[in-house]
């Protein structure tokens, strides 16, 4: 006789649980995304409509002149400048020599633009352009306390300052003069008028300087030094939220007045090489390589967030104009704007629960248009708008992909685990 026997198959015991999918935790990237609140908004566009006619081919850099209202403009070979109100742009220089730049002074009761270029200058008041040749070559400029400091061209260690304007070099009592810093900064890269202190920011660090006594007793020192552990990158010096921010090799860094602080680390924000940057109130943004969108990508950092985003614009040069900072793309200048048309975010894969699990449903919160793609074990799955969505599948580990048209406050997942 056969006995019976009863058995009974134990199946693993699950229970419902959500899961905040819109984590650091679980973030592998995100673009244009900037935080904000309880969520993140998209962070900068593009102006549809442009401030500036049309730019020559090969702009390569900018200039704007808050004090005249004019755009300078320079491509590998010429220089151009498109005076305020203008509907096209005039050349002002054919050739190159060097290292050319622009400073703005007042002179003779004219808010007035120097165009330095080897030993030629072009003078721009607003409503005439003068042209003149000097006897000094400089590398970079800054006017200070009604007078003309700059750096030697051949020698990135000698400061010259003017007897008044930037064309008066005339030696004496009253005169112009010049003086050494140290040499532990390395060359001069750029000046800054920094309140009652010149700023220069040199090859491996600050120094300020201290211009003061009578014109016939004038003097100027360096004050202060503040070295960085690498080289400064030249052009990502900008000026930015009372700050001068700049780029080495590692991270972005700020000098406040009285030390340099890291403001961000490239290597924990997957940037490098660095190539040029501007600013404008407390944004400051940079052309650099980003590890997950290539090189030649612009990166945002918001001084008064202390946070940075990376973005998909490719500028060929940045700049601050009358109204906030302006990226060239193509011959056309756009206005940076701070509402951005739309987000990214990508997760890293996500084990809910630590085990494999059975992702029913997904909520998406966002204050525009959303989409949410998830998938897991070769299958894919895209589900738009905000609200509850049935997902009914299965894995181990499932990845996020969501792009948002507005502030994205949440993304959760109800699964079985």
């Amino acid at each position: 006789m056969k006995i019976r026997t009863t058995k009974t198959t134990h199946y693993p015991r699950t229970t419902s649980k959500t899961f905040e999918i819109l984590s650091d935790e679980n973030c592998n990237y995100a673009v244009n995304a900037k935080k904000s609140g309880d969520g993140l908004l998209p962070g900068v566009s593009l102006a549809t409509q442009t401030t500036f006619p049309s730019l020559p081919q090969g702009v390569n850099r900018a200039y704007y002149s808050q004090g005249n209202g004019a755009l300078y403009l320079l491509t590998s070979s010429a220089a151009y400048r498109i005076s305020k109100g203008a509907s096209s742009y005039t050349s002002i220089a054919t050739s190159l020599t060097g290292n050319p730049f622009f400073t703005d002074m007042y002179f003779n009761g004219y808010a007035v633009t120097v165009f330095c270029n080897g030993y030629s200058r072009v003078i721009y008041t607003g409503l005439a352009q003068d042209t003149a040749t000097d006897t000094k070559r400089f590398y970079c400029a800054a006017v200070h306390c009604g007078r003309f400091f700059a750096r030697d061209y051949l020698d990135g260690f000698k400061l010259w300052w003017s007897a008044s304007h930037a064309l008066d070099w005339e030696e004496g009592i009253y005169g112009c003069g010049y003086t050494y810093l140290p040499v532990e900064g390395g060359a001069i890269l750029r000046l800054y008028s920094y309140g009652d202190r010149l700023i220069a920011v040199r090859e491996r660090g600050i120094t300020v300087i201290r211009a003061y006594g009578d014109p016939q007793n004038y003097k100027v020192d360096a004050s202060a030094n503040y070295m960085t552990a690498d080289g400064i990158i030249e052009d990502t010096c900008a000026e930015s939220g009372g700050k001068i921010i700049f780029c080495t090799e590692s991270g972005i860094f700020a000098f406040d007045g009285s030390g340099i602080d890291r403001l961000a680390s490239f290597a924990a924000e997957g940037l490098s090489a660095p190539q040029f940057a501007a600013a404008s109130g407390d944004m400051y943004y940079l052309v650099c390589t980003i590890s997950t969108l290539g090189s030649g990508r612009m990166y945002c950092f918001d001084l008064s967030e202390n946070y940075g985003w990376p973005t998909t614009l490719t500028p060929r040069a940045l700049f601050e104009g009358p109204d906030g900072a302006y990226a060239v793309s193509g011959n056309v200048a756009f206005k940076i704007v701070q509402s951005g048309q739309s987000l990214q975010w990508l997760s890293l894969p996500v084990a809910l629960g630590g085990r494999a699990a059975y992702l029913k449903k997904l909520r998406a919160c966002c204050d525009g248009d959303v989409s949410v793609s998830v998938s897991s074990l070769g299958v894919s799955r895209t589900f738009s708008g905000s609200g509850e969505h049935v997902v009914n599948m299965a894995g181990d580990e499932f990845k996020f992909t969501v792009t948002a048209y507005g502030k994205l406050r949440s993304v959760q997942a109800q699964a079985e685990v």
